[in-house]
């Protein structure tokens, strides 16, 4: 099959776009011709002939030009509708796979590929499809947010009364207007399956108006030589993770100085100052390491006594805790979105997010109850090796596939 795969950066920027190398490593492997579309940058890797990609946006600073010009692209979306109608028009594609395209591409240009009668796929990695702010956070309250969920007809009000985005009302009006265009376009709810990572995704996207019977649950996979090491529990809890708001560090100090736990911080970002402000202010046992590579990141998982994750928003599938599992390191974590998925039966410990007596409770027993955390870090090394694995995964897209295009492959 010829695929033209989707997403709005080819260069290096996180899981997404690991994702789609992954996707295209994979496809390629099977005998498939991929092509990429996207945004254009210097970094891409590899780089897009013209063609095939737009103009570079930026949602972040810049004058009131690039600002219109970015708000144009997430709402309307021209010049993505006319690069991607040109290519239909000239060339042959069996399957179009979108990954990523809101805001920097915007997603105007899904009813091309219905008038065409392509095949297509779109392949989930937040909560955008039910979540204008695509989170599942609200910044401006510092708490979890599922109204546009809850609530029929929310999106076109509550960003920008709520200002969930930056703590800003404009900012929230034009996830109104992306939002309000997304649905005139049908953009997430005509493709023919819709693959995402965790349930809370598959009860957004159903939300929204997409068949049950479309929507894949397809958890990522961790990569073989993840695997390797033993674990030799230490004294200390980790956490591995940018330091942001809604990761829940602050909940964790809280909890590290009643539980008397010493912390070991990997990680870096805009609240690190604040974090260790307040580990100093109420004497937790914490030491912030700043940022890692991954390489060291999992030497120093191999010698934890757990893995800590008290994020206070829904994460989607956090790889950190897959890492973990395939290190046999326990893991506890907050009872949200995939965290959630990820440690049922039995395998961590979960609390509800920001219960601070919960989570001292637990980073108690860890250290206490030796022999149930050794039994759940087995049983999550398991699941990994079963369902995280890349056979599992690939098998789950081959499905996909098969059942967009009609023919075995």
């Amino acid at each position: 099959m010829r695929i033209l795969l989707v997403n709005k950066f080819w260069k290096p920027v996180g899981g997404v776009e690991q994702h789609c190398r992954s996707l295209v490593e994979l496809l390629s492997r099977e005998g498939h011709e991929v092509v990429l579309f996207g945004m254009s940058d210097p970094e891409n890797e590899p780089s897009l002939p013209e063609e095939r990609t737009v103009s570079a946006v930026s949602f972040h600073g810049g004058g009131l030009r690039e600002r219109s010009r970015a708000a144009a692209r997430a709402c309307l979306g021209l010049e993505t509708r006319r690069k991607i109608g040109d290519l239909l028009a000239t060339e042959h594609f069996d399957v179009v796979h979108v990954v990523h395209a809101y805001h920097q591409l915007g997603m105007t240009f899904m009813p091309l590929l219905r008038k065409h009668g392509i095949p297509t796929i779109l392949d989930l990695h937040d909560y955008k499809i039910g979540c204008p702010r695509y989170l599942l956070f609200d910044d401006h309250a510092d708490a979890q947010c599922t109204v546009c969920m809850d609530r029929k007809g929310a999106w076109a009000w509550a960003p920008t009364l709520r200002r969930c985005w930056n703590g800003s009302g404009v900012s929230g009006a034009l996830l109104t207007a992306e939002a309000l265009s997304a649905k005139v376009t049908r953009a997430y709810t005509a493709a023919d399956s819709v693959v995402v990572r965790n349930e809370l995704q598959r009860r957004a996207a159903i939300h929204v108006g997409v068949s049950a019977d479309r929507v894949r649950v397809i958890p990522n996979w961790v990569a073989e030589s993840h695997t390797e090491g033993s674990h030799a529990a230490g004294d200390h809890i980790l956490f591995v993770g940018r330091l942001a708001r809604e990761k829940g560090v602050h909940t964790l100090i809280e909890a590290s100085r009643e539980a008397g736990a010493p912390i070991r911080v990997i990680g870096d970002g805009p609240v690190r100052a604040d974090l260790e402000a307040l580990a100093a202010e109420v004497g937790a046992d914490m030491t912030f390491l700043g940022w890692m590579d991954h390489d060291e990141v999992l030497s120093e998982l191999r010698t934890a006594r757990a893995l800590v994750v008290p994020s206070i928003w829904p994460e989607v599938f956090p790889l950190v805790i897959c890492e973990a599992f395939s290190a046999g390191v326990p893991v506890i974590g907050s009872d949200v979105g995939g965290i959630s998925d990820l440690l049922a039966e039995q395998r961590g410990f979960l609390f509800p997010a920001g219960n601070v007596a919960r989570l001292a409770a637990l980073l108690n027993a860890v250290v206490e109850d030796q022999a149930s955390a050794a039994q759940r870090a087995a049983n999550a090394r398991e699941y990994s090796q079963r369902d995280l694995s890349y056979g599992y995964w690939r098998a789950q897209y081959r499905d996909v596939y098969v059942d967009v295009s009609g023919a075995q492959n």
